[in-house]
Protein backbone atom coordinates (compact mmCIF):
# COMPACT_ATOMS: atom_id res chain seq x y z
CA UNK A 1 0.00 0.00 0.00
CA UNK A 2 1.13 3.18 -0.83
CA UNK A 3 0.38 6.92 -0.65
CA UNK A 4 1.60 10.53 -0.70
CA UNK A 5 3.39 12.64 1.80
CA UNK A 6 0.69 14.17 4.22
CA UNK A 7 0.30 17.89 4.92
CA UNK A 8 3.02 19.05 6.80
CA UNK A 9 5.76 16.51 5.54
CA UNK A 10 7.47 17.44 2.53
CA UNK A 11 9.12 15.75 -0.36
CA UNK A 12 12.72 14.84 -0.53
CA UNK A 13 12.87 13.43 2.82
CA UNK A 14 14.30 10.07 2.76
CA UNK A 15 12.10 6.64 3.18
CA UNK A 16 13.15 5.64 6.63
CA UNK A 17 10.80 3.06 9.38
CA UNK A 18 7.58 4.10 8.63
CA UNK A 19 7.93 2.07 4.73
CA UNK A 20 7.63 -0.83 6.83
CA UNK A 21 3.81 -0.23 7.04
CA UNK A 22 3.36 0.37 3.36
CA UNK A 23 5.31 -1.82 1.75
CA UNK A 24 9.51 -1.63 0.79
CA UNK A 25 10.70 1.17 -1.41
CA UNK A 26 14.17 1.16 -2.65
CA UNK A 27 17.39 3.03 -0.62
CA UNK A 28 19.35 5.61 -2.32
CA UNK A 29 22.58 5.38 -1.65
CA UNK A 30 25.32 8.05 -2.14
CA UNK A 31 22.95 10.03 -3.76
CA UNK A 32 22.65 13.63 -2.74
CA UNK A 33 19.31 15.70 -3.11
CA UNK A 34 18.03 18.72 -1.69
CA UNK A 35 14.52 20.69 -1.45
CA UNK A 36 12.17 20.80 1.08
CA UNK A 37 13.96 19.04 3.92
CA UNK A 38 12.51 19.36 7.19
CA UNK A 39 14.26 18.52 10.55
CA UNK A 40 13.38 15.38 12.68
CA UNK A 41 10.97 18.02 15.00
CA UNK A 42 8.75 18.44 11.79
CA UNK A 43 8.96 15.11 10.92
CA UNK A 44 7.79 14.24 14.54
CA UNK A 45 5.00 16.58 14.42
CA UNK A 46 3.83 16.66 10.83
CA UNK A 47 3.97 12.52 11.09
CA UNK A 48 2.18 12.02 14.13
CA UNK A 49 -1.48 12.14 13.50
CA UNK A 50 -1.16 10.39 9.81
CA UNK A 51 0.68 7.43 11.36
CA UNK A 52 -2.43 7.15 14.12
CA UNK A 53 -4.20 6.45 11.07
CA UNK A 54 -1.93 4.51 9.27
CA UNK A 55 -1.98 2.25 12.80
CA UNK A 56 -5.59 1.98 13.07
CA UNK A 57 -6.84 1.06 9.78
CA UNK A 58 -3.65 -0.25 7.54
CA UNK A 59 -3.22 2.73 5.29
CA UNK A 60 -2.17 5.44 4.44
CA UNK A 61 -2.94 9.46 3.62
CA UNK A 62 -3.10 11.44 0.58
CA UNK A 63 -2.74 15.18 -0.34
CA UNK A 64 -6.24 16.98 -0.33
CA UNK A 65 -6.84 19.04 -2.92
CA UNK A 66 -7.12 23.03 -2.27
CA UNK A 67 -10.97 23.44 -0.87
CA UNK A 68 -13.18 20.94 0.51
CA UNK A 69 -14.19 18.05 -1.30
CA UNK A 70 -17.37 17.95 -3.34
CA UNK A 71 -19.06 15.86 -5.64
CA UNK A 72 -17.82 14.33 -8.57
CA UNK A 73 -14.20 15.65 -7.68
CA UNK A 74 -15.63 19.35 -7.20
CA UNK A 75 -13.85 21.88 -4.64
CA UNK A 76 -16.13 23.58 -2.49
CA UNK A 77 -15.04 26.84 -0.71
CA UNK A 78 -16.77 29.04 1.69
CA UNK A 79 -16.04 32.63 0.71
CA UNK A 80 -16.11 33.67 4.85
CA UNK A 81 -12.42 31.84 4.92
CA UNK A 82 -11.42 31.69 1.02
CA UNK A 83 -9.20 34.41 0.14
CA UNK A 84 -5.96 34.42 -2.71
CA UNK A 85 -5.89 30.45 -3.51
CA UNK A 86 -5.16 28.86 -6.79
CA UNK A 87 -7.33 26.57 -8.82
CA UNK A 88 -6.84 24.69 -12.14
CA UNK A 89 -8.49 25.86 -15.31
CA UNK A 90 -11.84 23.26 -16.62
CA UNK A 91 -11.86 22.28 -13.06
CA UNK A 92 -15.77 23.04 -11.06
CA UNK A 93 -15.43 24.99 -7.94
CA UNK A 94 -18.05 25.63 -5.62
CA UNK A 95 -18.40 28.89 -3.34
CA UNK A 96 -20.76 28.83 -0.56
CA UNK A 97 -21.35 30.99 2.77
CA UNK A 98 -21.02 29.10 5.65
CA UNK A 99 -23.94 31.10 7.50
CA UNK A 100 -27.76 31.71 6.84
CA UNK A 101 -27.92 34.90 5.27
CA UNK A 102 -30.95 36.68 3.55
CA UNK A 103 -30.84 37.18 -0.54
CA UNK A 104 -27.90 36.29 -2.73
CA UNK A 105 -25.90 38.03 -5.42
CA UNK A 106 -22.98 37.06 -6.99
CA UNK A 107 -20.55 38.82 -9.19
CA UNK A 108 -17.05 37.41 -10.92
CA UNK A 109 -15.06 40.42 -12.00
CA UNK A 110 -17.84 42.86 -10.94
CA UNK A 111 -20.78 41.37 -13.13
CA UNK A 112 -23.40 39.68 -11.77
CA UNK A 113 -23.63 35.25 -12.12
CA UNK A 114 -25.86 33.76 -9.96
CA UNK A 115 -28.37 34.74 -6.95
CA UNK A 116 -28.78 31.34 -5.83
CA UNK A 117 -26.86 29.70 -2.22
CA UNK A 118 -24.18 28.81 -3.74
CA UNK A 119 -22.24 29.52 -7.38
CA UNK A 120 -20.33 26.84 -9.40
CA UNK A 121 -17.40 28.33 -10.90
CA UNK A 122 -15.55 26.60 -13.71
CA UNK A 123 -12.85 28.72 -15.32
CA UNK A 124 -12.00 28.10 -19.02
CA UNK A 125 -9.40 30.85 -19.05
CA UNK A 126 -6.37 30.99 -17.21
CA UNK A 127 -5.92 34.72 -15.03
CA UNK A 128 -6.48 36.26 -11.80
CA UNK A 129 -10.75 36.81 -10.91
CA UNK A 130 -12.40 38.66 -8.28
CA UNK A 131 -15.50 36.61 -6.50
CA UNK A 132 -17.66 38.68 -4.52
CA UNK A 133 -20.91 38.00 -2.39
CA UNK A 134 -23.28 40.47 -2.05
CA UNK A 135 -26.47 39.65 0.90
CA UNK A 136 -28.28 41.40 3.34
CA UNK A 137 -25.81 40.85 6.32
CA UNK A 138 -22.66 42.34 4.06
CA UNK A 139 -20.13 41.89 1.20
CA UNK A 140 -17.61 39.34 0.61
CA UNK A 141 -14.52 38.95 -1.19
CA UNK A 142 -11.60 36.80 -2.72
CA UNK A 143 -9.23 36.59 -4.89
CA UNK A 144 -8.71 33.61 -7.19
CA UNK A 145 -5.56 32.63 -9.60
CA UNK A 146 -6.37 30.01 -12.35
CA UNK A 147 -3.75 28.30 -13.59
CA UNK A 148 -2.49 26.50 -16.67
CA UNK A 149 -3.11 22.75 -15.25
CA UNK A 150 -0.88 19.80 -14.94
CA UNK A 151 -2.06 17.03 -17.87
CA UNK A 152 -0.75 13.35 -18.24
CA UNK A 153 0.80 14.77 -21.57
CA UNK A 154 2.74 18.07 -19.74
CA UNK A 155 6.07 18.21 -19.63
CA UNK A 156 8.93 18.62 -17.16
CA UNK A 157 11.15 20.83 -20.03
CA UNK A 158 10.38 24.42 -21.55
CA UNK A 159 8.27 24.31 -24.27
CA UNK A 160 8.63 27.37 -25.62
CA UNK A 161 10.71 30.69 -26.44
CA UNK A 162 8.93 33.53 -26.09
CA UNK A 163 11.39 36.06 -26.54
CA UNK A 164 15.77 36.36 -26.99
CA UNK A 165 16.83 39.33 -27.01
CA UNK A 166 21.06 39.03 -26.37
CA UNK A 167 23.23 42.00 -25.71
CA UNK A 168 26.24 41.99 -27.69
CA UNK A 169 29.08 39.97 -26.73
CA UNK A 170 31.30 37.38 -28.39
CA UNK A 171 29.47 34.05 -28.76
CA UNK A 172 26.44 36.39 -30.39
CA UNK A 173 25.85 35.01 -33.85
CA UNK A 174 27.53 31.80 -33.34
CA UNK A 175 25.90 28.94 -34.44
CA UNK A 176 27.41 27.39 -31.35
CA UNK A 177 25.70 29.53 -28.77
CA UNK A 178 24.60 32.95 -30.25
CA UNK A 179 21.48 32.62 -32.56
CA UNK A 180 17.62 32.54 -32.79
CA UNK A 181 17.73 28.82 -34.24
CA UNK A 182 19.94 27.99 -31.07
CA UNK A 183 17.60 29.82 -28.44
CA UNK A 184 15.45 27.21 -29.54
CA UNK A 185 17.43 24.36 -29.10
CA UNK A 186 17.08 24.66 -25.40
CA UNK A 187 13.16 23.30 -25.80
CA UNK A 188 12.17 20.23 -24.81
CA UNK A 189 14.40 17.38 -23.42
CA UNK A 190 18.28 18.20 -22.76
CA UNK A 191 20.56 15.47 -22.47
CA UNK A 192 24.06 15.57 -20.22
CA UNK A 193 25.38 19.20 -20.45
CA UNK A 194 27.69 19.42 -23.50
CA UNK A 195 25.90 17.38 -26.14
CA UNK A 196 23.86 20.07 -27.15
CA UNK A 197 24.91 23.17 -25.08
CA UNK A 198 23.41 26.18 -24.49
CA UNK A 199 22.53 29.72 -25.48
CA UNK A 200 24.36 32.94 -24.42
CA UNK A 201 22.94 35.93 -23.44
CA UNK A 202 25.81 38.34 -24.02
CA UNK A 203 26.69 41.29 -22.29
CA UNK A 204 25.15 42.79 -19.39
CA UNK A 205 20.95 42.99 -19.70
CA UNK A 206 20.95 40.47 -22.60
CA UNK A 207 18.08 37.94 -21.99
CA UNK A 208 15.99 34.92 -22.87
CA UNK A 209 11.89 34.49 -21.92
CA UNK A 210 10.94 30.57 -22.02
CA UNK A 211 7.35 28.96 -20.32
CA UNK A 212 6.42 25.65 -19.72
CA UNK A 213 2.97 23.95 -20.99
CA UNK A 214 1.37 24.80 -17.70
CA UNK A 215 1.92 26.88 -14.65
CA UNK A 216 4.89 26.41 -12.57
CA UNK A 217 3.54 26.32 -9.22
CA UNK A 218 4.64 28.13 -5.85
CA UNK A 219 5.07 25.08 -3.76
CA UNK A 220 6.50 24.12 -0.79
CA UNK A 221 10.56 24.94 -1.57
CA UNK A 222 11.99 25.14 -5.36
CA UNK A 223 9.66 25.53 -8.04
CA UNK A 224 11.92 25.10 -11.08
CA UNK A 225 15.87 25.20 -11.95
CA UNK A 226 17.69 26.50 -14.51
CA UNK A 227 21.06 24.38 -15.71
CA UNK A 228 24.22 25.74 -16.88
CA UNK A 229 27.62 25.70 -17.68
CA UNK A 230 29.19 27.11 -14.37
CA UNK A 231 32.27 25.68 -12.41
CA UNK A 232 33.91 26.79 -9.35
CA UNK A 233 35.86 29.75 -10.77
CA UNK A 234 33.89 30.43 -13.59
CA UNK A 235 30.25 32.10 -12.65
CA UNK A 236 28.83 34.38 -14.92
CA UNK A 237 25.36 35.07 -12.72
CA UNK A 238 21.98 35.71 -14.46
CA UNK A 239 18.63 36.88 -12.93
CA UNK A 240 15.49 36.02 -12.83
CA UNK A 241 12.45 37.04 -13.01
CA UNK A 242 8.52 35.32 -13.49
CA UNK A 243 5.37 36.65 -14.24
CA UNK A 244 1.97 35.05 -13.27
CA UNK A 245 -0.18 35.73 -16.84
CA UNK A 246 -3.14 37.15 -14.25
CA UNK A 247 -5.29 39.01 -17.48
CA UNK A 248 -5.05 35.51 -19.79
CA UNK A 249 -3.95 36.61 -22.77
CA UNK A 250 -0.80 34.50 -23.35
CA UNK A 251 2.07 36.67 -23.10
CA UNK A 252 3.90 38.39 -20.28
CA UNK A 253 2.90 42.26 -19.88
CA UNK A 254 5.41 44.80 -18.49
CA UNK A 255 3.65 44.76 -15.00
CA UNK A 256 3.51 41.25 -14.44
CA UNK A 257 7.48 40.34 -14.00
CA UNK A 258 8.70 40.13 -10.40
CA UNK A 259 12.23 39.55 -9.76
CA UNK A 260 13.52 36.40 -7.63
CA UNK A 261 15.54 38.21 -4.79
CA UNK A 262 19.20 36.23 -4.78
CA UNK A 263 20.98 36.00 -1.66
CA UNK A 264 22.72 39.07 -2.61
CA UNK A 265 19.82 41.18 -3.92
CA UNK A 266 20.45 42.88 -0.68
CA UNK A 267 24.00 42.38 0.06
CA UNK A 268 24.03 43.53 3.87
CA UNK A 269 21.15 41.76 4.74
CA UNK A 270 23.88 38.24 3.71
CA UNK A 271 26.87 39.96 4.83
CA UNK A 272 28.41 40.76 1.37
CA UNK A 273 30.67 43.11 1.00
CA UNK A 274 30.32 44.65 -2.46
CA UNK A 275 27.39 46.11 -4.08
CA UNK A 276 24.63 45.70 -5.90
CA UNK A 277 22.94 48.47 -8.56
CA UNK A 278 18.94 48.51 -8.91
CA UNK A 279 17.92 50.07 -12.02
CA UNK A 280 21.43 49.78 -13.72
CA UNK A 281 20.62 50.95 -17.78
CA UNK A 282 23.11 50.25 -20.02
CA UNK A 283 23.14 51.42 -23.91
CA UNK A 284 25.21 49.68 -26.49
CA UNK A 285 25.59 51.72 -29.92
CA UNK A 286 25.79 49.33 -33.01
CA UNK A 287 29.61 49.82 -34.49
CA UNK A 288 29.98 51.02 -38.18
CA UNK A 289 31.24 47.88 -39.68
CA UNK A 290 29.10 44.91 -38.52
CA UNK A 291 30.44 42.77 -40.62
CA UNK A 292 33.33 41.29 -38.68
CA UNK A 293 34.91 41.44 -34.96
CA UNK A 294 35.04 44.95 -33.66
CA UNK A 295 34.62 46.49 -30.37
CA UNK A 296 31.56 47.56 -29.17
CA UNK A 297 30.59 50.61 -27.14
CA UNK A 298 28.56 50.77 -24.09
CA UNK A 299 27.29 53.31 -21.62
CA UNK A 300 25.61 53.16 -18.10
CA UNK A 301 23.58 55.22 -16.33
CA UNK A 302 26.14 55.51 -13.38
CA UNK A 303 28.45 57.58 -16.10
CA UNK A 304 30.57 54.91 -16.80
CA UNK A 305 31.32 53.71 -20.25
CA UNK A 306 33.27 50.76 -21.90
CA UNK A 307 33.53 47.99 -24.70
CA UNK A 308 32.55 44.65 -25.21
CA UNK A 309 36.03 44.03 -26.53
CA UNK A 310 36.70 41.81 -29.69
CA UNK A 311 39.20 39.07 -29.08
CA UNK A 312 41.28 36.65 -31.26
CA UNK A 313 38.98 33.52 -30.35
CA UNK A 314 35.98 34.64 -32.01
CA UNK A 315 35.59 36.41 -35.47
CA UNK A 316 32.31 36.75 -36.19
CA UNK A 317 30.25 40.32 -35.44
CA UNK A 318 29.26 40.49 -31.77
CA UNK A 319 26.38 43.01 -32.39
CA UNK A 320 23.24 40.63 -32.67
CA UNK A 321 22.23 41.22 -36.21
CA UNK A 322 18.61 39.13 -35.71
CA UNK A 323 17.32 41.66 -33.91
CA UNK A 324 14.06 42.94 -35.25
CA UNK A 325 14.12 46.34 -36.42
CA UNK A 326 18.20 46.59 -36.77
CA UNK A 327 18.32 49.16 -33.62
CA UNK A 328 21.08 51.48 -33.65
CA UNK A 329 21.04 50.89 -30.03
CA UNK A 330 20.28 48.36 -27.67
CA UNK A 331 19.22 49.62 -23.99
CA UNK A 332 18.66 47.26 -20.95
CA UNK A 333 17.68 47.65 -17.49
CA UNK A 334 17.93 45.67 -14.22
CA UNK A 335 19.76 44.65 -11.06
CA UNK A 336 23.68 44.30 -11.67
CA UNK A 337 26.11 42.37 -9.06
CA UNK A 338 29.57 44.21 -8.61
CA UNK A 339 32.75 43.00 -10.59
CA UNK A 340 33.19 38.90 -9.39
CA UNK A 341 36.23 38.53 -11.78
CA UNK A 342 39.31 38.46 -10.54
CA UNK A 343 43.15 38.09 -12.20
CA UNK A 344 44.76 36.40 -9.59
CA UNK A 345 47.72 35.34 -11.82
CA UNK A 346 49.94 36.67 -9.08
CA UNK A 347 48.20 34.97 -6.19
CA UNK A 348 49.46 31.92 -7.90
CA UNK A 349 52.68 32.94 -9.21
CA UNK A 350 51.49 32.09 -12.90
CA UNK A 351 52.98 34.42 -15.82
CA UNK A 352 49.92 36.20 -18.18
CA UNK A 353 46.57 36.14 -16.63
CA UNK A 354 44.60 33.80 -14.56
CA UNK A 355 40.85 34.85 -14.22
CA UNK A 356 38.82 33.41 -11.94
CA UNK A 357 35.28 34.29 -11.81
CA UNK A 358 33.77 33.86 -8.42
CA UNK A 359 30.07 33.06 -7.48
CA UNK A 360 27.79 35.65 -6.33
CA UNK A 361 24.91 34.11 -3.86
CA UNK A 362 22.61 31.68 -4.57
CA UNK A 363 19.54 32.65 -5.99
CA UNK A 364 20.90 33.25 -10.00
CA UNK A 365 21.60 31.37 -12.80
CA UNK A 366 24.57 29.70 -14.42
CA UNK A 367 26.45 30.70 -10.92
CA UNK A 368 28.41 27.89 -9.08
CA UNK A 369 27.17 27.37 -5.55
CA UNK A 370 27.59 24.48 -3.11
CA UNK A 371 24.32 22.79 -4.36
CA UNK A 372 25.00 23.31 -7.79
CA UNK A 373 25.57 19.39 -8.16
CA UNK A 374 22.53 18.77 -5.97
CA UNK A 375 19.41 17.04 -7.44
CA UNK A 376 16.20 17.72 -6.68
CA UNK A 377 13.27 15.61 -5.65
CA UNK A 378 15.74 12.29 -6.57
CA UNK A 379 15.85 13.58 -10.51
CA UNK A 380 19.36 12.95 -11.44
CA UNK A 381 18.51 15.67 -14.70
CA UNK A 382 18.30 18.79 -12.18
CA UNK A 383 21.72 18.42 -11.18
CA UNK A 384 24.52 21.04 -13.00
CA UNK A 385 21.97 23.75 -12.01
CA UNK A 386 20.53 26.36 -9.87
CA UNK A 387 17.21 25.95 -8.04
CA UNK A 388 14.82 29.07 -7.77
CA UNK A 389 11.99 29.46 -5.65
CA UNK A 390 8.86 31.73 -6.45
CA UNK A 391 8.13 32.65 -2.33
CA UNK A 392 11.70 35.24 -3.35
CA UNK A 393 9.26 37.32 -5.29
CA UNK A 394 9.89 41.37 -5.31
CA UNK A 395 8.69 44.12 -6.79
CA UNK A 396 10.25 46.62 -8.02
CA UNK A 397 10.69 48.21 -4.52
CA UNK A 398 11.96 45.41 -3.40
CA UNK A 399 8.96 44.01 -1.21
CA UNK A 400 7.68 40.23 -1.34
CA UNK A 401 5.15 39.40 -3.27
CA UNK A 402 2.85 36.51 -3.21
CA UNK A 403 2.44 34.27 -6.58
CA UNK A 404 0.81 31.77 -6.91
CA UNK A 405 3.01 30.58 -9.73
CA UNK A 406 4.91 31.27 -12.90
CA UNK A 407 3.67 31.14 -16.48
CA UNK A 408 6.93 32.91 -18.12
CA UNK A 409 10.33 32.95 -16.94
CA UNK A 410 13.03 35.80 -17.74
CA UNK A 411 17.07 35.47 -17.47
CA UNK A 412 18.90 38.10 -17.89
CA UNK A 413 23.34 38.70 -17.67
CA UNK A 414 23.08 40.92 -14.03
CA UNK A 415 27.02 41.29 -14.29
CA UNK A 416 29.11 44.04 -16.35
CA UNK A 417 32.32 42.65 -16.61
CA UNK A 418 35.93 42.14 -18.78
CA UNK A 419 38.08 38.88 -17.96
CA UNK A 420 40.63 40.58 -20.04
CA UNK A 421 41.25 37.28 -22.96
CA UNK A 422 38.38 35.63 -21.74
CA UNK A 423 36.19 38.56 -22.92
CA UNK A 424 33.16 40.01 -21.31
CA UNK A 425 30.54 37.79 -18.70
CA UNK A 426 27.80 36.80 -20.22
CA UNK A 427 25.33 34.00 -19.15
CA UNK A 428 24.55 30.63 -20.45
CA UNK A 429 21.28 28.79 -19.87
CA UNK A 430 21.45 25.12 -20.49
CA UNK A 431 17.81 24.16 -20.15
CA UNK A 432 15.36 24.50 -17.35
CA UNK A 433 13.09 22.01 -15.35
CA UNK A 434 9.33 22.52 -13.91
CA UNK A 435 9.16 20.66 -11.31
CA UNK A 436 5.24 20.72 -11.16
CA UNK A 437 5.53 18.25 -14.14
CA UNK A 438 4.74 14.74 -13.92
CA UNK A 439 6.44 11.74 -15.69
CA UNK A 440 7.38 12.79 -19.45
CA UNK A 441 4.52 11.42 -21.92
CA UNK A 442 5.38 8.12 -23.28
CA UNK A 443 9.08 8.25 -22.08
CA UNK A 444 9.84 4.60 -20.16
CA UNK A 445 12.21 6.56 -18.03
CA UNK A 446 11.04 9.59 -16.66
CA UNK A 447 14.15 10.35 -14.87
CA UNK A 448 16.55 9.49 -17.11
CA UNK A 449 19.23 11.95 -17.65
CA UNK A 450 18.73 14.51 -19.82
CA UNK A 451 32.32 31.39 -20.73
CA UNK A 452 32.56 35.71 -19.97
CA UNK A 453 28.72 35.61 -20.77
CA UNK A 454 25.66 34.41 -19.03
CA UNK A 455 24.55 31.10 -21.54
CA UNK A 456 21.25 29.55 -20.54
CA UNK A 457 21.97 26.06 -21.41
CA UNK A 458 17.74 24.85 -20.66
CA UNK A 459 15.07 24.53 -17.70
CA UNK A 460 12.77 22.10 -15.71
CA UNK A 461 9.54 22.77 -13.68
CA UNK A 462 9.70 21.13 -10.41
CA UNK A 463 6.00 21.51 -9.60
CA UNK A 464 5.39 18.08 -10.44
CA UNK A 465 2.40 15.80 -9.60
CA UNK A 466 3.23 14.66 -6.18
CA UNK A 467 5.29 11.69 -6.17
CA UNK A 468 3.57 8.02 -3.89
CA UNK A 469 5.99 7.63 -1.09
CA UNK A 470 5.45 5.49 1.90
CA UNK A 471 6.09 6.12 5.68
Amino acid sequence: MVATLPRGIEEGIAPFKFSRMCGKMPVMKNLKYINNRCDMKKIIRAALLPLVVVLAFCSCTKYEKVGGGGNDGEKVFDILTADNFAVNAGEKNVFKIGRSQDGYRWLLDGREVSTASTYEFTPVKQGTYAITLETSAGKYECSVDVLRPVTDNSSKWISDIVEYRPAPGQFINASSWGTYERARSIIGEQPELGERGGVSLGGFGGYIIFKFDHTVVNQNGYDFVIRGNAFDGSSEPGAVMVAFDRNGNGVPDDDEWYELAGETYNPASGGYEYTVKKNFTVTYTRPDDISKAVDVSWSASDGTSGYIYANVFHSQPYWPLFVDGDPAHMTFTGTCLSNLSIDRSEEMGMEGEYWYSAAAGKGYADNYSEEYDDIVNLDPQTARSNKFDISNAVDAQGNKVRLSGADFIKVYTCINQSSGWLGEGSTEVCGAISLTSGPLSGQSDPYASGEGSTEVCGAISLSAKKKFLCF
